[in-house]
């Protein structure tokens, strides 16, 4: 029997229920959905970011990989990951990943500092975190390892090919392959749709941090409102102009368990950095937020 994944909420069986028998959610996933992409359209672009380009097939072998890395390195079913990443295609790969390995993403904004994240460590309890060694002048690891709390992270993950000590590299864990056998295994670990696959962030301006818990089922009825309110198909490609770890980027990037269609991610938000993309990816559907 597949171990339920320790996360409390007020969400019970019977709600559940009653939200499928109305048709308000329905009984798959996100990364079930990408793998049946994958399937059918292997070759067509799935993410795209200024400097990659993946197909579906090409994002289901990197997340069943990293997945299986995940698992290998001794995270358990049910635990969290706190995740602060720039923009970019890497995003979506771990997004997916941690759902396949029945991990619970916990994400992040990349500026934030020692008191958000020593809130978000004190109320998560994370088990590991994926983070950049630096990030525009800043060293989020660093300042990582000066938080109260970060001693109880097992797992230290750092976007660059080359870990200090104590650290394990993206990269290396995204080069394994996974073997039929392993990607099978997968199958018993990986979120059901009832159950909580995600952690977002909003705090707005002042104020620590608030964490908002997201069934997985919850994230595609999202993902359902809004492919049907912009007409999304498989024929559009959708550009993602602010961070995931927000509502903004959240809101297309969740799409991806909906529709096939090509996502740009985007890092860089200067206008001459979007507007090129726009241009290069022939993109047809925006997300951003005012600021931008």
């Amino acid at each position: 029997m597949t171990q339920a994944l320790q996360y409390a909420t007020r969400l019970t069986p019977a709600a559940v229920e009653r939200l499928v028998a109305r048709g308000l959610w329905e009984r798959t996933t996100m990364a079930a959905a990408c793998d049946r992409f994958a399937a059918e359209r292997p070759s067509a672009i799935a993410v795209t970011d200024a400097a990659h380009r993946y197909t579906w097939q090409e994002l289901k072998t990197l997340t069943d990989g990293l997945a299986v890395s995940l698992v290998r390195l001794g995270l358990n079913r049910g635990e969290r990951v706190l995740v602060q990443l720039p923009g970019g295609a890497a995003e979506m790969i771990v997004r997916l990943a941690l759902k396949k390995a029945g991990l619970v993403g916990a994400y992040a904004p990349v500026q934030w500092r020692e008191q958000e994240l020593a809130e978000a460590l004190r109320r998560l309890g994370p088990a590991a975190v994926i983070l950049p060694l630096e990030f525009k002048g800043h060293t989020p690891a660093t300042l990582f390892e000066r938080v109260e709390g970060a001693a109880s992270v097992r797992l230290r993950i750092c976007l660059e090919a080359t870990p200090p000590r104590g650290w394990v590299a993206l990269p290396q864990l995204l080069a394994h392959c996974a073997s039929a056998a392993e990607v099978e295994a997968l199958c018993a670990l990986q979120v059901r749709f009832d159950e909580i696959s995600t952690v977002t962030s909003s705090s707005g301006s002042t104020g620590l941090p608030k964490l908002c818990a997201w069934p997985e089922a919850a994230q595609l009825a999202l993902a359902r409102g809004v492919a049907e309110r912009t007409q999304l198909t498989a024929a559009d490609a959708v550009g993602i102009f602010c961070p995931i770890a927000g509502g903004g980027g959240l809101m297309l990037a969740v799409c991806c368990g909906f529709v096939p269609c090509k996502y740009t991610i985007a890092g860089d938000y200067s206008a001459e950095a979007l507007l090129s993309l726009v241009e290069r990816e022939r993109l047809t559907v925006i997300a951003t937020v005012p600021a931008i």
